[in-house]
């Protein structure tokens, strides 16, 4: 039995609907797919829990009434854990395992590749007109701090390639842009050229034929 990885973005190409495991991620938790899964896991950015923006209050609320064996969240405030558990608490989300991990730790922990390889992949990219010269630098402040500042979507490949067998499906994000850009005081962020060298990273790697994408099969 193989693994799924689900994001977000709506009518994902899934035909089989019975896994081993399950991985949701952020507000993809609520759907209507009639998945089944041997163990159901959740990766959720702590950014849903306490942010008022249109996106973190419409995953926030995904997350009502839900039961989940693991629940890996992805910390960006160092708050006390508690306080993490009682926002949970308060959306009668239930859970029975909880895995918690600054982001910077999770992807030292659990990224497939060494910083040497991002660099290299990095300067490569360097010269993508696809990407604006504000998304490079701040890719670079990024990589500078020990950062790779990935999505939660890939952040959640990191996972399942450490975690489970081959082979891993993934649908509701795009393979080329599984990043997201949002708003926060009025400026616009996201993670679209940091994914795009993971992804181009996997796509060197061992991993290639093992990752199925089963949307956006257009994308490269």
């Amino acid at each position: 039995m193989s693994t799924l990885i689900l994001g977000s973005k709506p009518n994902p190409q899934i035909t089989v609907k019975n896994y081993k495991n399950i991985i949701y991620i952020n507000g993809s938790i609520e759907n209507d797919l009639n998945l089944k899964g041997s163990k159901i896991y959740h990766i959720l950015s702590s950014m849903i829990l306490f942010e008022n923006t249109e996106l973190a209050v419409l995953a926030r609320n995904r997350l009502k009434n839900k039961t989940v064996d693991y629940i890996i969240m992805l910390d960006i405030y160092n708050f006390p854990i508690e306080q993490y558990k009682k926002r949970l608490d308060d959306l009668n989300y239930i859970y029975q395992y909880f895995e918690f991990y600054s982001i910077k730790d999770f992807e030292k922990c659990f990224s497939p590749f060494n910083d040497i390889q991002y660099w290299k992949m990095f300067l490569l990219k360097l010269f993508d007109k696809e990407y604006s010269f504000k998304e490079k630098i701040e890719t670079l402040k990024y990589y500078l701090r020990g950062r790779k500042h990935l999505s939660s979507g890939f952040s959640a490949i990191m996972y399942a390639i450490n975690n489970f067998n081959f082979p891993i499906y993934v649908a509701g994000f795009s393979r080329k842009k599984g990043g997201y850009k949002y708003k926060r005081n009025n400026v616009r962020r996201g993670h679209e050229l940091q994914d795009f060298i993971f992804f181009s990273l996997l796509q060197q790697s061992n991993f290639k034929e093992k990752l199925i994408f089963l949307d956006y099969n257009d994308e490269y």
